[in-house]
């Protein structure tokens, strides 16, 4: 019976632990909560079997003591299940009534935790306090259908939360580990119909039958925490391998397209000047002949040779521009802001002077002012 309630207690406290890491991954509240609700249970069992060996506790009356106390841990340990799924149900509803965005501390996420920790650790005391005492009552009847009649408590608990409250919780938290609270109420209750019905004194095979049915139950929850640790932890890895894999494909473009603008700016420096050299001759015959023949033309050939000059000007400007945006992507430019509306406005004004008579430009709206 040692052994087992020792192993009891490792499952309990590797799930507690278990549950305190999984809440880093996910940051779900419920398993937490439940994982020191079994740790909490584990501590109780401690104090139990010490004082079942006579160690550390004063000595007690091993026939009053271990029934009474192993009836009251099995109401504690669903009691504080049953507390541990609505204290989440009752703070994820509070949430969705009152639209709470999330809190931009941590720390008043775990304040459900906290609580539920206190609440807890107040009601083990108590428990531990009161069956050390050596005046239990009495939770043997051999004679009857029924030989531990407080066992029937838990055993009903334990059938409504297997029923509906563990199921639900399941349903709105879908986990190994909810699924596995929900299978561990199998052995649970078969711990507690051995023990209510089957076992009819201490240490009889009922009494370790159910014994080692209340392991089984808390190594469900043990298994099912650690399996929603692996498989929370294996998905980190993916998801992990998947951004670094996205982190190095945008890398690798990015590369790409530095190498494309380095080849593009290039390209545009050379044509730039390439082109610059042709209408440096133009410019230059075109003032010649201003310069020699301008008297001797008539009005019409003096306004063509002005479109010409001034096509060169436009033209050296946007050389001018292209140079500059060949550099665009090697220095920091300043932004400022801009007025969309004289930009929509030069805009039309240039369309008109190109577009034939009769065509009408409309702006409706007023644009803002933007940064670039």
């Amino acid at each position: 019976h040692t052994i087992l309630e020792w192993t009891g207690i490792c499952f309990a406290v590797f799930t507690a632990v278990f549950s305190v890491i999984h809440y880093r991954f996910t940051r779900d509240l419920s398993t937490p909560i439940i994982g020191l609700a079994l740790f909490f249970t584990g501590c109780l069992d401690f104090f139990y079997i010490l004082g079942a060996d006579n160690i550390l506790l004063k000595p007690v009356d091993t026939a009053s003591y271990m029934p009474f106390t192993w009836s009251i841990l099995r109401i504690f340990f669903v009691v504080v299940l049953i507390a541990g799924v609505f204290t989440v149900y009752m703070r994820d509803k509070k949430i969705l009534k009152e639209e709470v965005h999330k809190t931009k501390d941590n720390l008043n996420e775990i304040y459900p935790v906290l609580l539920a920790c206190f609440i807890f650790a107040i009601l083990a005391f108590i428990i531990v306090n009161v069956c050390v005492k050596n005046y239990l009552p009495i939770n043997y009847f051999p004679k009857n259908f029924i030989s531990r009649p407080i066992d029937m408590i838990a055993l009903v608990l334990f059938l409504i939360a297997g029923l509906f409250i563990f199921p639900y919780h399941y349903r709105k938290y879908p986990s190994l580990f909810s699924h596995g609270l929900v299978y561990s109420t199998l052995p649970a209750l078969a711990a507690q119909i051995s023990m209510a019905i089957g076992s009819k004194y201490l240490f009889d095979p009922y009494f370790h039958i159910a014994s080692f049915l209340k392991l089984i139950s808390y190594g469900v929850l043990f298994v099912g925490i650690a399996l929603d640790y692996i498989h929370t932890y294996r998905s980190e890895v993916r998801n992990k391998e998947r951004l670094y894999s996205s982190f190095k494909q945008l890398e690798d473009r990015k590369k790409e397209l530095e190498e494309v603008n380095m080849e593009l700016d290039a390209f545009i420096y050379s044509a730039s000047h390439d082109l610059r050299t042709p209408l440096r001759g133009i410019a230059s015959f075109s003032s010649i002949l201003k310069e020699e023949y301008g008297p001797k033309l008539d009005e019409a050939a003096s306004s063509y040779l002005a479109r010409i000059q001034a096509g060169i000007d436009k033209m050296d400007e946007l050389i001018n521009k292209l140079l500059a945006l060949s550099k665009a992507g090697r220095v920091d430019n300043e932004r400022e802001n801009v007025d969309m509306n004289m930009l929509i406005n030069d805009a039309v004004n240039k369309c008109k002077k190109v577009c034939d008579v009769g065509v009408e430009f409309i702006v409706k709206d007023t644009f803002p002012k933007i940064i670039c």
